[in-house]
């Protein structure tokens, strides 16, 4: 079993590796009177992060390759970023000039990140 003094010191080293800046949007989205639906930011965090092309088809997660293979017409990233960031679908991610919409959130035990297979959307 690991303790949770383990965990800080994996999720500490696992936080070395983020070498890219990164901002953390959350989109909600909202029908309006009219029926027409608007988005508006309601959080923005700041922080590191990594990035990688290529998403679940080079990933080694079958999370991450089931959402990736959904998503076949698109350019996928896979995004690492902070275990604190609480991502969901539709969050979008700001990094490296690019704007990310994420597709889905891997999930797993035990994890010293979150991860996310994400789509460029600008």
């Amino acid at each position: 079993m690991i303790d949770e003094a383990s965990m800080a010191r994996m999720r500490a080293t696992q936080a070395k590796t983020f070498d890219k800046d990164c901002v953390w949007v959350r989109v909600e989205r909202r029908q309006m009177a009219n029926g027409r639906w608007v988005e508006e930011e309601a959080e923005r965090v700041s922080g590191k992060a990594r990035i990688g092309r290529g998403g679940g088809w080079h990933g080694t997660s079958a999370q991450e390759k089931e959402i990736a293979g959904r998503l076949t017409a698109m350019v996928v990233y896979t995004v690492t970023m902070p275990y604190e960031w609480d991502v969901k679908t539709c969050d979008r991610l700001e990094i490296e000039g690019r704007v990310l919409e994420v597709k889905g959130v891997i999930l797993q035990s035990y994890a010293t990140a979150t991860r996310a297979v994400c789509v460029e959307i600008s």
